[in-house]
């Protein structure tokens, strides 16, 4: 992982692309649908199967996640034959099948039978089979992409190659922790806020008592970047292991932003995790 070299270098984007439905509609399409978005439902039941909408209400395609004997796989909720959502809410079943027609699938998204279609010609087909997509998944949080044009561990690397000691399979969701927020603002001007320090000293005042601001910086990567929070003298730091990035370090925390729109901001006590979501083009 390298500085980039035009650390140096700045610029602001015009504020028409801010307020273009154009720019909006071809981030929507050109990026997002491209992207790895987290998967935000808790599967702390003993469930197997888990509706979701990949980025709603901005991008609501209604997937899947099934949990099985081989690990998870993603596959999409609509029935072949009509379009028919395949499952509403969290579930344990043998096989997935629609209450529309009575077509079947098992887990693994591949047609089962259908009633009246045993003497149908050229039946079935893989067209008759559930979409499947890639998921990845960092400890008990699950991420999902529509379009493979990154795979999830090139995706994720930087914070592989950064801080792997960390152990994310002992991290488990707070739900009394979690919180959504509406801003009256472009999704791209919360990223621009989240990607710049110098909001700290002004609205976290406990973050900003914590923070060596002297020794805050900045590492840019092909598809996101770290910001490093150094600790003052006395507050919490990580214990991290001889030979890796930024040992013998008091580092506070370390904070991923992977394009376009997720943050991970790791801290002693566990894990932050952010999803920036578009509503429209002036709130998020």
């Amino acid at each position: 992982m390298t500085l980039h070299s035009d650390i140096s270098r700045s610029s602001t984007l015009s504020s028409s692309f801010y307020r273009s439905l154009e720019a909006f509609e071809k981030l929507k399409e050109n990026v997002l649908v491209n992207s790895w978005q987290y998967i935000d439902i808790d599967m702390s039941d003993n469930n197997n199967l888990y509706p979701f909408r990949f980025l709603a209400p901005h991008i609501p395609e209604p997937l899947l996640l099934v949990s099985g004997e081989n690990g998870y796989e993603c596959l999409s909720n609509v029935c072949t034959h009509r379009g028919n959502l395949l499952v509403s809410k969290p579930s344990k079943k043998k096989m997935i099948s629609c209450n529309y027609h009575g077509r079947c699938f098992q887990l693994n998204g591949s047609f089962k039978s259908m009633p009246a279609f045993e003497d149908v010609s050229d039946f079935p087909s893989k067209k008759d089979d559930l979409r499947s997509f890639n998921v990845g998944n960092l400890g008990p949080s699950f991420f999902v992409t529509l379009e493979d044009t990154t795979s999830f561990n090139n995706w994720l690397s930087p914070i592989k190659e950064t801080i792997g000691w960390f152990p994310f399979d002992d991290l488990q969701l707070d739900v009394s922790r979690s919180n959504d927020y509406t801003l009256n603002a472009h999704w791209c001007l919360y990223v621009d806020n989240y990607l710049e320090g110098f909001h700290v000293p002004f609205v976290h005042p406990e973050l900003n008592a914590s923070l060596d601001l002297t020794g805050y910086e900045t590492v840019l990567f092909h598809h996101g970047n770290l910001q490093v929070g150094r600790a003052n003298e006395g507050e919490m730091s990580f214990e991290i292991p001889a030979g890796q990035p930024f040992a013998n370090e008091n580092i506070f925390a370390f904070y991923f932003w992977l394009f376009p729109n997720v943050m991970f901001n790791f801290y002693p006590w566990g894990l932050s995790l952010n999803q920036v979501i578009p509503v429209s083009i002036d709130k998020t």
